[in-house]
């Protein structure tokens, strides 16, 4: 018999230090994220960087589209025997410092 609870979970994000909300899931006394954030940054060389705010999961690809594809193959092979998020958010971080003239 499966039991289900949902719960809500704050985490930290490193990337910008405020608190973003997660869906977690009970299922039989395990907790499941329903949706993981990836920070994604733009690199030096024009391609994209992603990393998992919640799971050791990252990622880098050359365009928007190979990241997104790239993104899911790995979320896919880190929970290969586990049950997948529903949804995967990629969150575009764009640091720009503008000068005081």
């Amino acid at each position: 018999m499966i039991t289900s609870r949902v719960a809500f979970d704050t985490i930290k994000s490193r990337a910008t230090h405020s608190a973003r909300d997660l869906l977690l899931v009970e299922v039989n006394g395990r907790i499941w994220a329903m949706e993981i954030v990836f920070s994604v940054y733009q690199d030096s060389d024009g391609g994209f960087v992603a990393e998992c705010l919640s799971y050791d999961i990252f990622s880098q690809a050359d365009s928007w589209d190979e990241l997104r594809s790239n993104v899911q193959e790995a979320v896919t092979g880190y929970f290969f025997d586990q049950t997948k998020p529903e949804r995967i958010r990629l969150h575009l971080v764009r640091d720009e410092v503008l000068a005081c003239a």
